[in-house]
């Protein structure tokens, strides 16, 4: 679980770099087995699929806390 907002926003950025890899076209010339490509976009994908709900996780105890903080100031 995500413990502070830099972990949360260093988590969303690796997101980023982890979907534009796996958007990202295979070169014709590619020199990489096909199938150590395929371990390696599997593995991509798990991680990012991993990393999407420690995301909703943070993002779903952050709005509890703001939700319980201004029931308690109203």
């Amino acid at each position: 679980m995500l413990g502070s907002q830099t972990e949360y926003e260093f988590t969303k950025e690796w997101v980023k770099k982890f979907e534009r890899k796996l958007g990202a076209p295979r070169p014709e010339d590619d020199p990489i087995d096909p199938r150590a490509r395929k371990i390696e976009r599997d593995a991509i994908a798990s991680t990012l699929e991993e990393l999407r709900e420690e995301l909703a996780e943070y993002e779903a105890e952050h709005h509890l806390n703001l939700v319980r903080e201004v029931s308690i100031t109203k």
